[in-house]
Protein backbone atom coordinates (compact mmCIF):
# COMPACT_ATOMS: atom_id res chain seq x y z
CA UNK A 1 0.00 0.00 0.00
CA UNK A 2 2.10 3.14 -1.14
CA UNK A 3 -0.07 6.05 -0.10
CA UNK A 4 -2.20 6.03 2.88
CA UNK A 5 -4.01 8.38 5.59
CA UNK A 6 -4.10 5.76 8.65
CA UNK A 7 -6.39 6.93 11.76
CA UNK A 8 -5.03 5.77 15.07
CA UNK A 9 -6.16 5.36 18.56
CA UNK A 10 -4.08 4.36 22.03
CA UNK A 11 -1.20 2.36 19.55
CA UNK A 12 -3.77 0.86 17.75
CA UNK A 13 -5.38 1.41 13.65
CA UNK A 14 -8.74 2.87 13.63
CA UNK A 15 -8.96 2.69 10.23
CA UNK A 16 -6.63 2.75 7.13
CA UNK A 17 -7.25 5.05 3.45
CA UNK A 18 -5.53 3.98 1.02
CA UNK A 19 -5.37 6.29 -2.10
CA UNK A 20 -4.02 6.98 -5.38
CA UNK A 21 -2.05 10.77 -5.31
CA UNK A 22 -2.55 11.02 -9.46
CA UNK A 23 -5.97 10.96 -8.60
CA UNK A 24 -7.79 14.08 -7.26
CA UNK A 25 -11.15 12.46 -6.07
CA UNK A 26 -9.34 9.65 -4.22
CA UNK A 27 -7.21 11.43 -2.79
CA UNK A 28 -10.01 14.03 -1.39
CA UNK A 29 -12.20 11.25 -0.72
CA UNK A 30 -9.50 9.56 1.75
CA UNK A 31 -8.83 12.65 3.47
CA UNK A 32 -12.91 13.18 3.68
CA UNK A 33 -13.56 9.58 5.32
CA UNK A 34 -10.62 10.02 7.64
CA UNK A 35 -12.33 13.15 8.74
CA UNK A 36 -14.86 11.20 9.62
CA UNK A 37 -13.67 8.53 11.63
CA UNK A 38 -11.48 11.00 13.53
CA UNK A 39 -14.51 13.75 13.94
CA UNK A 40 -16.90 10.94 15.03
CA UNK A 41 -14.33 9.38 17.88
CA UNK A 42 -14.99 12.17 20.18
CA UNK A 43 -11.06 13.12 20.72
CA UNK A 44 -9.91 9.13 21.30
CA UNK A 45 -8.13 8.99 18.25
CA UNK A 46 -4.87 10.15 19.15
CA UNK A 47 -2.64 10.91 15.77
CA UNK A 48 -3.03 10.44 12.63
CA UNK A 49 -0.10 8.82 10.11
CA UNK A 50 0.03 9.92 6.26
CA UNK A 51 2.29 8.16 3.87
CA UNK A 52 2.38 10.04 0.56
CA UNK A 53 4.15 10.61 -2.44
CA UNK A 54 6.60 12.98 -0.11
CA UNK A 55 7.13 10.10 2.89
CA UNK A 56 5.38 9.54 5.93
CA UNK A 57 4.12 12.22 8.53
CA UNK A 58 2.19 11.80 11.29
CA UNK A 59 0.41 14.82 13.62
CA UNK A 60 -2.45 15.52 15.55
CA UNK A 61 -5.67 14.56 13.64
CA UNK A 62 -7.10 18.46 14.00
CA UNK A 63 -4.22 20.45 12.86
CA UNK A 64 -3.18 18.01 10.47
CA UNK A 65 -6.29 16.60 8.68
CA UNK A 66 -6.83 20.64 8.67
CA UNK A 67 -3.09 21.12 6.76
CA UNK A 68 -3.87 18.12 4.44
CA UNK A 69 -7.20 19.88 3.37
CA UNK A 70 -5.32 23.03 2.53
CA UNK A 71 -2.91 20.91 0.76
CA UNK A 72 -5.29 19.23 -1.46
CA UNK A 73 -6.74 22.53 -2.19
CA UNK A 74 -2.87 24.45 -2.68
CA UNK A 75 -1.39 21.60 -4.47
CA UNK A 76 -3.72 19.22 -6.32
CA UNK A 77 -4.56 20.64 -9.97
CA UNK A 78 -1.11 22.49 -10.68
CA UNK A 79 -1.77 26.18 -11.67
CA UNK A 80 -5.16 26.66 -11.00
CA UNK A 81 -6.33 29.80 -9.51
CA UNK A 82 -7.69 28.57 -6.59
CA UNK A 83 -4.88 26.48 -5.41
CA UNK A 84 -0.93 26.81 -5.14
CA UNK A 85 1.47 26.53 -8.03
CA UNK A 86 3.70 23.75 -5.80
CA UNK A 87 3.53 20.40 -5.38
CA UNK A 88 6.31 17.69 -4.04
CA UNK A 89 7.86 15.51 -6.47
CA UNK A 90 10.21 13.37 -3.62
CA UNK A 91 10.32 13.24 0.25
CA UNK A 92 12.07 16.87 0.78
CA UNK A 93 11.63 18.29 -3.32
CA UNK A 94 9.36 20.43 -4.70
CA UNK A 95 8.37 22.28 -7.74
CA UNK A 96 7.56 25.64 -7.72
CA UNK A 97 5.66 27.66 -10.00
CA UNK A 98 6.81 27.62 -13.18
CA UNK A 99 10.72 26.93 -12.83
CA UNK A 100 11.47 27.51 -9.45
CA UNK A 101 12.03 24.51 -6.60
CA UNK A 102 12.82 23.84 -3.56
CA UNK A 103 15.38 20.96 -1.69
CA UNK A 104 15.61 20.20 1.80
CA UNK A 105 19.58 20.46 2.18
CA UNK A 106 19.23 19.05 6.11
CA UNK A 107 17.62 19.38 9.04
CA UNK A 108 18.71 18.65 12.64
CA UNK A 109 16.92 18.17 16.13
CA UNK A 110 13.53 16.90 16.61
CA UNK A 111 10.61 17.74 18.92
CA UNK A 112 11.90 15.30 21.11
CA UNK A 113 15.02 16.88 21.47
CA UNK A 114 13.41 20.07 22.20
CA UNK A 115 12.12 18.57 25.34
CA UNK A 116 15.83 17.75 26.45
CA UNK A 117 16.47 21.06 25.88
CA UNK A 118 14.01 22.65 27.93
CA UNK A 119 15.27 19.83 30.82
CA UNK A 120 18.43 20.76 30.66
CA UNK A 121 17.68 22.85 33.83
CA UNK A 122 16.38 20.11 35.60
CA UNK A 123 18.47 17.69 34.46
CA UNK A 124 15.70 15.29 33.61
CA UNK A 125 15.61 14.74 29.94
CA UNK A 126 13.11 13.52 27.58
CA UNK A 127 10.36 11.13 29.56
CA UNK A 128 8.17 10.31 26.93
CA UNK A 129 5.16 10.79 25.01
CA UNK A 130 1.52 10.32 26.22
CA UNK A 131 -0.62 9.07 27.17
CA UNK A 132 0.58 6.76 30.65
CA UNK A 133 -1.32 5.60 33.40
CA UNK A 134 -1.98 7.83 35.94
CA UNK A 135 -1.27 4.98 38.83
CA UNK A 136 1.75 3.15 37.99
CA UNK A 137 2.95 5.96 35.07
CA UNK A 138 3.83 2.92 32.75
CA UNK A 139 3.47 4.22 29.13
CA UNK A 140 0.52 3.47 26.81
CA UNK A 141 1.66 1.66 23.46
CA UNK A 142 1.94 3.89 20.51
CA UNK A 143 5.22 4.39 17.86
CA UNK A 144 6.96 6.56 20.30
CA UNK A 145 6.48 4.33 23.54
CA UNK A 146 5.29 0.63 22.46
CA UNK A 147 4.69 -1.08 25.91
CA UNK A 148 3.45 -4.37 25.87
CA UNK A 149 2.09 -4.65 29.39
CA UNK A 150 -0.24 -1.91 28.32
CA UNK A 151 -3.67 -2.85 26.45
CA UNK A 152 -5.20 0.59 25.67
CA UNK A 153 -8.83 -1.33 25.76
CA UNK A 154 -9.16 -2.28 29.04
CA UNK A 155 -6.61 -0.07 30.89
CA UNK A 156 -2.97 -0.66 32.19
CA UNK A 157 -2.04 -3.82 33.66
CA UNK A 158 -2.20 -2.64 37.33
CA UNK A 159 -6.09 -2.07 36.50
CA UNK A 160 -5.99 1.49 36.33
CA UNK A 161 -8.06 2.91 33.24
CA UNK A 162 -6.95 6.66 33.98
CA UNK A 163 -4.63 8.32 31.64
CA UNK A 164 -2.40 11.62 32.07
CA UNK A 165 0.08 13.32 29.45
CA UNK A 166 3.48 13.02 28.60
CA UNK A 167 5.93 14.89 27.50
CA UNK A 168 3.58 16.39 24.65
CA UNK A 169 2.17 18.81 27.46
CA UNK A 170 5.29 20.06 28.38
CA UNK A 171 5.75 20.87 24.66
CA UNK A 172 2.65 22.70 24.66
CA UNK A 173 3.20 25.14 27.63
CA UNK A 174 6.81 25.99 25.65
CA UNK A 175 4.81 26.93 22.96
CA UNK A 176 1.83 28.61 24.17
CA UNK A 177 3.68 30.54 27.03
CA UNK A 178 6.35 31.62 24.21
CA UNK A 179 9.17 29.95 25.97
CA UNK A 180 11.21 30.16 22.74
CA UNK A 181 14.55 29.45 23.62
CA UNK A 182 14.10 25.15 23.49
CA UNK A 183 12.68 25.80 19.52
CA UNK A 184 16.23 27.09 18.66
CA UNK A 185 18.14 23.82 19.14
CA UNK A 186 16.20 22.55 16.05
CA UNK A 187 16.88 24.10 12.22
CA UNK A 188 16.38 23.52 8.67
CA UNK A 189 18.25 24.51 5.36
CA UNK A 190 17.10 24.27 2.32
CA UNK A 191 17.85 25.23 -1.04
CA UNK A 192 15.95 26.72 -3.86
CA UNK A 193 15.24 28.61 -7.14
CA UNK A 194 13.13 31.42 -7.43
CA UNK A 195 12.41 34.63 -8.66
CA UNK A 196 14.12 37.59 -7.16
CA UNK A 197 11.16 39.28 -6.58
CA UNK A 198 10.36 36.26 -4.13
CA UNK A 199 13.82 36.47 -2.87
CA UNK A 200 13.88 40.73 -2.11
CA UNK A 201 10.73 39.62 0.29
CA UNK A 202 12.25 36.62 1.29
CA UNK A 203 15.49 38.03 2.60
CA UNK A 204 13.58 40.77 4.88
CA UNK A 205 13.57 37.50 7.41
CA UNK A 206 17.13 38.62 8.60
CA UNK A 207 17.59 36.49 11.49
CA UNK A 208 17.67 33.98 8.75
CA UNK A 209 21.61 33.33 6.70
CA UNK A 210 21.29 33.27 2.93
CA UNK A 211 24.16 32.45 0.77
CA UNK A 212 22.61 33.67 -3.01
CA UNK A 213 24.13 32.62 -6.49
CA UNK A 214 25.91 35.50 -7.91
CA UNK A 215 25.30 37.28 -10.94
CA UNK A 216 28.77 38.71 -11.04
CA UNK A 217 30.67 35.74 -11.25
CA UNK A 218 28.12 33.05 -13.47
CA UNK A 219 25.47 33.73 -16.17
CA UNK A 220 22.48 33.87 -15.38
CA UNK A 221 20.16 31.09 -16.41
CA UNK A 222 17.26 32.37 -19.26
CA UNK A 223 14.59 31.06 -16.76
CA UNK A 224 12.06 33.67 -16.41
CA UNK A 225 8.77 33.65 -13.98
CA UNK A 226 5.78 34.01 -16.21
CA UNK A 227 2.54 34.51 -14.22
CA UNK A 228 -0.32 32.19 -15.10
CA UNK A 229 -3.10 32.15 -16.95
CA UNK A 230 -5.41 31.82 -13.26
CA UNK A 231 -2.78 33.81 -11.67
CA UNK A 232 -3.42 36.76 -13.95
CA UNK A 233 -6.76 36.79 -13.74
CA UNK A 234 -7.19 36.61 -10.29
CA UNK A 235 -4.67 39.61 -9.47
CA UNK A 236 -6.91 41.94 -11.55
CA UNK A 237 -10.08 41.09 -8.95
CA UNK A 238 -10.41 43.74 -6.51
CA UNK A 239 -9.83 42.78 -2.91
CA UNK A 240 -9.19 44.17 0.41
CA UNK A 241 -5.68 43.42 0.40
CA UNK A 242 -4.41 47.03 -1.35
CA UNK A 243 -1.43 45.40 -3.17
CA UNK A 244 -2.86 42.51 -4.20
CA UNK A 245 -5.96 44.51 -5.64
CA UNK A 246 -6.27 45.26 -9.19
CA UNK A 247 -8.73 47.16 -12.07
CA UNK A 248 -11.85 44.44 -11.25
CA UNK A 249 -11.44 42.82 -14.61
CA UNK A 250 -9.16 42.09 -17.67
CA UNK A 251 -8.95 44.00 -20.70
CA UNK A 252 -7.44 45.35 -23.63
CA UNK A 253 -8.26 48.79 -24.87
CA UNK A 254 -8.27 48.75 -28.35
CA UNK A 255 -6.27 51.97 -28.59
CA UNK A 256 -3.56 49.28 -26.80
CA UNK A 257 -3.46 46.96 -29.96
CA UNK A 258 -0.35 46.20 -31.74
CA UNK A 259 0.67 47.66 -35.40
CA UNK A 260 1.72 46.02 -38.19
CA UNK A 261 4.91 45.47 -37.01
CA UNK A 262 3.70 43.41 -34.50
CA UNK A 263 4.45 39.15 -35.09
CA UNK A 264 2.40 37.14 -36.28
CA UNK A 265 1.63 34.63 -33.72
CA UNK A 266 0.84 38.18 -32.09
CA UNK A 267 -1.38 39.69 -34.37
CA UNK A 268 -3.78 36.40 -34.63
CA UNK A 269 -3.54 36.27 -30.56
CA UNK A 270 -4.56 40.12 -30.54
CA UNK A 271 -7.47 39.32 -33.06
CA UNK A 272 -8.74 36.87 -30.45
CA UNK A 273 -8.79 38.98 -28.08
CA UNK A 274 -10.50 41.37 -29.72
CA UNK A 275 -13.25 39.11 -30.93
CA UNK A 276 -13.93 37.27 -27.46
CA UNK A 277 -12.17 40.18 -24.61
CA UNK A 278 -12.52 37.01 -22.65
CA UNK A 279 -10.69 37.18 -19.89
CA UNK A 280 -8.58 33.58 -20.91
CA UNK A 281 -7.39 35.54 -23.89
CA UNK A 282 -6.59 39.27 -22.54
CA UNK A 283 -4.35 36.85 -19.62
CA UNK A 284 -3.15 34.89 -22.49
CA UNK A 285 -1.95 37.99 -24.44
CA UNK A 286 -0.68 39.55 -20.96
CA UNK A 287 1.74 36.62 -21.08
CA UNK A 288 3.03 37.05 -23.96
CA UNK A 289 3.91 40.59 -23.83
CA UNK A 290 5.59 39.68 -20.10
CA UNK A 291 7.66 36.43 -21.93
CA UNK A 292 8.56 39.11 -25.17
CA UNK A 293 9.85 41.63 -23.25
CA UNK A 294 11.47 38.97 -20.42
CA UNK A 295 13.83 36.89 -23.86
CA UNK A 296 14.37 40.60 -25.30
CA UNK A 297 16.22 41.85 -22.11
CA UNK A 298 18.22 38.51 -21.95
CA UNK A 299 18.97 38.59 -25.57
CA UNK A 300 20.60 42.54 -24.67
CA UNK A 301 22.36 40.57 -21.67
CA UNK A 302 23.89 37.84 -24.31
CA UNK A 303 24.73 40.39 -26.63
CA UNK A 304 26.93 42.48 -23.62
CA UNK A 305 28.83 39.65 -22.44
CA UNK A 306 29.80 38.63 -25.95
CA UNK A 307 31.02 42.45 -26.57
CA UNK A 308 33.44 41.51 -23.56
CA UNK A 309 31.56 43.03 -21.10
CA UNK A 310 32.12 41.95 -17.46
CA UNK A 311 28.99 39.77 -15.65
CA UNK A 312 28.54 42.74 -13.39
CA UNK A 313 27.86 45.01 -15.94
CA UNK A 314 25.68 43.34 -18.20
CA UNK A 315 23.65 42.42 -15.79
CA UNK A 316 22.32 45.73 -14.93
CA UNK A 317 18.87 45.73 -16.59
CA UNK A 318 17.93 42.28 -15.15
CA UNK A 319 13.87 41.96 -13.97
CA UNK A 320 13.12 40.81 -11.08
CA UNK A 321 11.10 37.84 -13.31
CA UNK A 322 14.24 36.58 -13.35
CA UNK A 323 15.20 33.18 -11.26
CA UNK A 324 18.02 33.02 -9.20
CA UNK A 325 19.33 30.19 -6.52
CA UNK A 326 19.72 30.24 -2.74
CA UNK A 327 20.53 28.64 0.37
CA UNK A 328 18.74 29.04 3.61
CA UNK A 329 19.36 28.60 7.01
CA UNK A 330 17.34 29.04 10.23
CA UNK A 331 16.60 27.35 13.41
CA UNK A 332 12.95 26.52 14.12
CA UNK A 333 11.62 29.01 15.75
CA UNK A 334 12.62 31.64 12.84
CA UNK A 335 11.33 29.18 10.39
CA UNK A 336 7.76 29.32 11.75
CA UNK A 337 7.84 33.34 12.06
CA UNK A 338 8.89 33.28 8.51
CA UNK A 339 5.47 31.08 8.23
CA UNK A 340 3.46 33.40 10.44
CA UNK A 341 4.17 35.91 7.95
CA UNK A 342 4.33 34.07 4.80
CA UNK A 343 1.44 31.96 4.71
CA UNK A 344 -0.77 34.90 5.66
CA UNK A 345 -3.25 35.21 2.75
CA UNK A 346 -1.90 39.28 2.53
CA UNK A 347 1.37 38.03 1.41
CA UNK A 348 2.17 37.98 -2.42
CA UNK A 349 0.82 34.73 -3.88
CA UNK A 350 4.15 33.88 -5.17
CA UNK A 351 6.37 33.70 -1.85
CA UNK A 352 3.61 32.03 -0.52
CA UNK A 353 4.33 28.83 -2.59
CA UNK A 354 7.49 28.47 -0.91
CA UNK A 355 6.30 28.99 2.41
CA UNK A 356 3.57 26.28 1.97
CA UNK A 357 6.88 24.21 0.75
CA UNK A 358 8.73 24.77 4.04
CA UNK A 359 5.40 24.06 6.01
CA UNK A 360 5.37 20.65 4.31
CA UNK A 361 8.88 19.64 5.61
CA UNK A 362 8.27 20.95 8.74
CA UNK A 363 5.02 19.28 9.34
CA UNK A 364 7.06 16.47 8.71
CA UNK A 365 10.33 16.66 10.32
CA UNK A 366 8.73 18.21 13.54
CA UNK A 367 4.83 16.81 13.79
CA UNK A 368 4.50 17.76 17.11
CA UNK A 369 5.39 21.64 17.00
CA UNK A 370 3.89 22.22 13.90
CA UNK A 371 0.72 20.74 14.89
CA UNK A 372 0.59 23.34 17.69
CA UNK A 373 1.66 26.36 14.93
CA UNK A 374 -0.94 25.27 13.04
CA UNK A 375 -3.73 25.07 15.64
CA UNK A 376 -2.68 29.05 16.70
CA UNK A 377 -2.64 29.67 13.27
CA UNK A 378 -6.03 28.56 12.29
CA UNK A 379 -7.30 30.27 15.42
Amino acid sequence: MKNYIKVVSSGRNVAVFPFDDADEVATRDAITRALAVAEASHGRVSRVVAHGPCGAAEFGYRAGLQLWRNVMSENVGYDRPDGGEWRCEARGEYSVLDHGYLNVVEHWGSDQKIIESARMSTDKGFLGWGPKCKECGRWYGSPHNPDPHVIPDHGCICGCREQVSGDEKLLRYLYEHKHSTPFEFAGLTIECQAPIMVYREWHRHRTQSYSEMSARYVQMPNLHYVPSVERIIASAKKSGNRQASGGGVLRIPDDSFPNESTPEWMRNLVKDVNTTQSEIHVAEFIRGLIRGEQQTLYKNYERLISFGVAKEVARLDTPVSRYSRMRATANLRNWLAFLTLRMDPNAQFEIRQYAWCVADVIMSVFPRTYELFNEGRLQ
